[in-house]
């Protein structure tokens, strides 16, 4: 096992991932992409953090870019690189609330022509309340059956009291849209812990 974590160790990624990366229909373009950020369990030595590693996937769950975030940083800088080598202009990208920076936003509508739907908490009080106060009663979503049908859109219907970190709610943005509200289909909600 040491062999192969020396050989692989040695690899340039960025090469081995464009080695790897389906080549796509020619001018196509992905239309939903997912960034998240995974620490590779088993991975650490007595000398190294464990391997933590960004990755973007497509609506047909294809890898189209991955890196190792380098030690002593964040996912944050990280994504701009990997989405730096992608044409996603039009797609909309999703990622966890902690990309939900005002620098990823802009780099994703201004420089990459993107959409974006990013997790608001309560951890950015100022941006929390500015969704809070959103005309929510006004807003439209759409909820899809497990098959992939739509359903007519219908109101939005905000919870009383959402919990702060409630991963159901999601302001999106587009370039040139008011921010509207999506929130998971009923029946599909967390688990609640009861105390």
């Amino acid at each position: 096992m040491d062999t192969v974590r020396r050989v692989v160790e040695k690899l340039n990624p960025a090469g081995l991932a464009a080695l790897l990366r389906p080549a796509g229909e020619s001018g196509s373009r992905p239309r939903r992409l997912a960034a998240d950020g995974k620490s590779a369990g088993g991975s650490h030595t007595r000398r190294r953090q464990a391997a933590h590693l960004l990755a973007i996937i497509d609506q047909d769950d294809r890898l189209l870019a991955q890196l190792r975030v380098p030690d002593k940083t964040n996912e944050i800088p990280c994504l701009r690189d990997l989405l730096e080598i992608l044409d996603i202009t039009g797609a909309v990208v999703t990622a966890d609330a902690l990309h939900t920076q005002v620098e990823t936003a802009r780099f994703l509508v201004e420089e990459k022509k993107a959409h974006y739907v990013l997790t608001v908490k309560a951890n950015q009080p100022t941006l929390y309340a500015s969704c809070r106060a959103l005309p929510w009663a006004k807003a439209t979503a759409k909820h899809y059956a497990a098959a992939g049908a739509t359903a007519a859109p219908r109101p939005a219907s905000p919870r009383s009291s959402p919990s702060p970190t409630s991963p159901s709610r999601m302001s999106v943005r587009s370039p040139g849209s008011p921010a509207t509200a999506l929130r998971r289909p009923p029946g599909n909600e967390p688990a609640r812990r009861s105390t």
